[in-house]
């Protein structure tokens, strides 16, 4: 609470200071309560974080991006809900200080909570083992989602398994411990040092997973439950409970395959679509001189991709490898097995493919490549964010559940993939990612995957 409540005045800092290169703030400025928009700046900072606080945000741990989307949630509501007060009561200030306090809070408030927990997590505060118990699919991915959200400050440090085997406990890392459930849970959580007990088993372990809990309720553990959903809908699930009758209905939302979410989602991608084209053509024009100079052949590459209800689509990049590459790579499934090998397994992609142009691999590293794709938004073909496009070949890879799933949607130019590793994932990772998107799509998923994007371009992670 103490860091959410100081990244207020940080941000009016970093706005007066922006207002000042811009001129249009002076010294006097950097006193909030020197004016009385600045006052009521400074009273709404402490009424976000008090409903931050009745929201549950101090009191239990959850994901980092659904922590910011609540954080967002309310500094909206709040930043709105200022700037009418100042219109209808006509109270007097500066209005590029304030929209720019209220951009800069969407930012501090976040960054000061990672910043505070990892050195919380560096003296030990913040930190709290944890015990999974299971050993399916459940469990890999409840030990997998704590790996990803350190901040959370819960450490998987063991499991317990019912079956005597955990085939992904090396995905786990080094220290990771394996125990029998013939140990007793409770003691080896005692032995480990945790305080949460994670009670995740499969479907046809409901019966014992009753029993594990009911045993543990006494004891000074924390249980999270967690139950078997693989395959549906997470995100936006509502779970709903009755009085006095032992139910628990969790209520499904398929939100991408509703039309009003696929209307807004193709408005969204019209109008940025035609504003990226506008902003980078500049840059296009550069990089399809480049490629021209470079070895005179066509400076866009097509392709017939997958798309929407199975149907083929021109897909557009700009050309990053040697004229006829296409049979370069033909001629490898005899001149080059090993090499042509080695490229279907990594997701038909080489660190070290020969027939990559100069100006391709710093194409490539960048993404710039993927910029004429804008145009296939326009036209239909495709969305900002969504499923990689496949190729035909591609096809018998992905199963049936997944396809399905797949053909329903546009691919997009960035999605869960690419954010993910890209060419460092796997064709299965690529296809679970790709499906999972789609079964929990949301406008804040998508807008969390574009932030995602920049950062990926930046560092250039995972690109070929």
């Amino acid at each position: 609470m103490l860091g959410d409540l100081a990244a207020f005045p940080v941000a009016w800092f970093a706005a007066v200071t922006t207002a000042m290169v811009l001129n249009r703030a002076t010294l006097d400025d950097f006193y909030p309560f020197a004016s009385p928009g600045g006052t009521v700046y400074s009273v709404m900072s402490i009424l976000v974080v008090l409903a931050l606080a009745f929201n549950g945000q101090y009191s239990r741990r959850a994901a980092f991006w659904e922590e910011v989307g609540v954080i967002w949630r309310h500094v909206a509501m709040a930043a709105l809900l200022q700037f009418a007060l100042n219109f209808f009561v006509q109270v007097s200030y500066t209005r590029v200080i304030m929209l720019l306090a209220w951009f800069f809070v969407l930012v501090t408030v976040p960054a000061g909570r990672l910043i505070t927990r990892e050195l919380l997590m560096r003296m030990g505060w913040w930190r709290r083992k944890a015990l999974v118990v299971g050993d399916g699919e459940g469990a890999r991915q409840a030990c997998a989602a704590m790996r990803h959200e350190r901040h959370m400050g819960i450490e998987v440090v063991g499991v317990v398994t019912t079956s005597g085997h955990v085939s992904w406990a090396a995905e786990c890392g080094p220290g990771f411990d394996v125990h029998s459930a013939t140990e007793g849970i409770d003691n080896i959580a005692i032995k480990l040092g945790c305080e949460v007990i994670m009670v995740a088993l499969d479907r046809d372990g409901a019966p014992q997973a009753e029993r594990i809990t009911r045993a543990l309720r006494a004891k000074a553990f924390e249980i999270f439950v967690i139950p078997p959903m693989h395959g549906l809908p997470v995100q936006g699930m509502q779970a709903l409970h009755f009085f006095s009758n032992d139910v628990l209905f969790l209520r499904l939302q398929y939100r991408l395959l509703s039309p009003g979410a696929r209307l807004v989602k193709r408005s969204i991608d019209v109008v940025a679509s035609a504003m990226l084209l506008a902003a980078f053509s500049p840059l296009m024009a550069l990089v399809a001189w480049r490629i021209w100079r470079e070895d005179g052949g066509p400076v866009f590459y097509t392709q017939p991709r997958v798309g929407k209800d199975g149907e083929d689509f021109a897909f557009i990049k700009f050309r990053s490898m040697v004229k006829h590459a296409d049979a370069a790579l033909n001629a490898w499934r005899t001149d080059k097995p090993e090499l042509f090998q080695r490229y279907e397994e990594s997701n038909f992609k080489l660190a070290d493919d020969p027939r990559v142009l100069k100006v391709g691999q710093w194409i490539r590293r960048r993404s710039i490549d993927e910029l004429p794709q804008l145009w296939n938004v326009l036209r239909g073909d495709m969305s900002l964010v969504g499923p990689r496009p496949l190729l035909r070949r591609e096809l018998s890879r992905y199963n049936p559940a997944a396809m399905t799933l797949y053909e329903q949607v546009l691919p997009g130019i960035t999605g869960l993939w690419q954010v993910s590793g890209r060419s460092d994932t796997t064709f299965l990772q690529r296809a679970n990612l790709d499906t999972w998107y789609v079964r929990n799509w949301s406008l804040w998923v998508d807008w969390v995957i574009l932030l995602k994007t920049f950062r990926v371009v930046l560092s250039a992670r995972g690109a070929m």
